[in-house]
């Protein structure tokens, strides 16, 4: 199979997955009406909005301490110290790089008590909302105050990009954030079978100072939950174990709960979530309790069944799996999974469509991946914050694959955050 080929093959398969799959309807839901005014607030409101990007943009400790003195309730103070505020204040300093102000944004229906700023950071080109909250007397000072991502203005997403601008506009914003120390890690986004922007920055190792680079591996963390439910997926195509069996059936618990607990269940975490961690617990399990399962029925240990059945047939060459069950990867093996599914190589499309769809009771998770939605449609994938930051995204219905792996506490999110919203502006 060429290389065309087989990207025309993913692209096609992964769309048709995309549409067998079902999106819980939490969602899917459709969001309020957003009006965006492109005229800043006037008045003691403008006044407290200015203090407040001053103080982020120009890195100004006194002044962010002033506006906490001057422009926020006693109420609020109970709540928030200084020290806590302070905390909060420099770090979306220094996320940012600094906040440009673009819109008021309001909605339909009307959401009373707050008031909204849309901004835009200097660092990555994201997108933030500074939400004020007000009492009954906003001139007694704010009641409440966030700072958190936005959705993308709908001026800006209307203003389509081709996939080149894409990745000069993604490779310029990580040459900025890893040059301020905010990344260190791998940065892989495809189209398909073709990677369209691959970077790595940083030391991977502190002591040799070896950088970062590709075949760099990062532990994944839980979102080694999808290799384990391929596993599954696997062995019930088989005919060796059925996704409505008890855990207990193949991993001989002494304790109840697991006569409760179906392998369904416990690869959902479904509603009977509480007697699965209760029997994760009682089984002191050092690694994952459905790696027990595997392992009972293949008849092997984890590391090997995985590594023959998933890996191997993946093309993962550089992904192993600890003693403990932690697994390690790179971004190219991950791109290498995603064709991996898409070629039904490790299961068919019918099990794809299952584990891609929300089996959590409307918490957005299937087996072993979580679901969302969009304006580019189904997304799955998983992310960890363990010991690596890891976002792994597949846009199921237009074929990228988004890997962002990062050794940084927290690193990995604000970089996936901006690879989303240059996606919805790809043409």
């Amino acid at each position: 199979m060429t290389r065309a080929t087989t990207r025309a093959a993913l692209l096609l398969l992964l769309a048709l997955v995309a549409v067998a799959a079902t999106v819980a309807p939490a969602q899917v839901q459709a969001p309020a009406t957003r009006i965006d005014d492109m005229s800043f607030p006037a008045g003691l409101e403008g006044e407290r909005y200015s203090m407040l990007l001053d103080a982020v943009n120009s890195h100004d400790l006194t002044l962010a301490e002033r506006f906490y003195n001057e422009h926020v309730s006693d109420a609020f103070k109970e709540h928030f110290t200084l020290e806590s505020f302070l905390d909060g204040y420099k770090w979306i300093a220094s996320t940012t790089g600094g906040l440009d102000f673009h819109a008021v944004r309001t909605y339909v229906p009307a959401r009373s008590g707050l008031t909204t700023l849309v901004c835009r950071d200097r660092l990555y080109g994201s997108w933030w909302a500074v939400v004020f909250h007000y009492g009954d007397r906003p001139e007694d000072g704010l009641t409440d105050m966030k700072m958190m991502r936005a959705t993308m203005p709908d001026d800006v997403a209307a203003d389509k990009i081709t996939a080149k601008e894409f990745a000069a506009k993604l490779t310029a914003a990580l040459g900025r954030v890893c040059e301020a120390g905010l990344f260190s890690g791998a940065v892989l986004v495809a189209d398909g079978y073709e990677p369209i922007v691959e970077r790595a920055c940083g030391i991977a190792d502190a002591e040799s100072g070896e950088p970062v680079t590709m075949s760099t591996r990062f532990e994944l963390g839980v979102a080694r939950e999808m290799f384990l439910a391929v596993a599954v997926m696997q062995l019930a195509e088989q005919g060796r174990l059925s996704l409505v069996d008890p855990v207990g059936k193949h991993i001989g618990s002494p304790f109840a709960v697991a006569q409760r607990v179906t392998v369904s269940e416990l690869m959902s975490h479904a509603s009977a979530s509480a007697d699965s961690f209760a029997l994760e617990f009682e089984q002191g399990a050092g690694k994952p309790l459905i790696g027990a399962v595997i392992e009972s029925v293949a008849g092997v240990g984890l590391g090997e069944y995985l590594s023959e059945h998933v890996f191997g047939p993946a093309g993962m060459d550089d992904t192993v799996v600890t003693g403990e069950g932690h697994v390690l990867s790179t971004a190219p093996d991950l791109h290498a999974f995603t064709a991996a599914l898409a070629e039904a190589k490790l299961v068919s499309g019918a099990s794809i469509a299952g584990m891609w769809t929300d089996q959590s009771g409307g918490r957005g998770y299937g087996y072993g991946f979580a679901i969302g939605g969009g304006p580019k449609g189904l997304v799955v994938g998983h992310t960890s914050a363990a010991t690596s930051s890891v976002n792994y995204d597949i846009y199921a219905k237009t074929g990228q694959t988004v890997v962002v792996l990062s050794d940084m506490e927290g690193a990995a999110w604000p970089v996936e955050a901006l690879i989303g919203d240059l996606m919805v502006r790809l043409e």
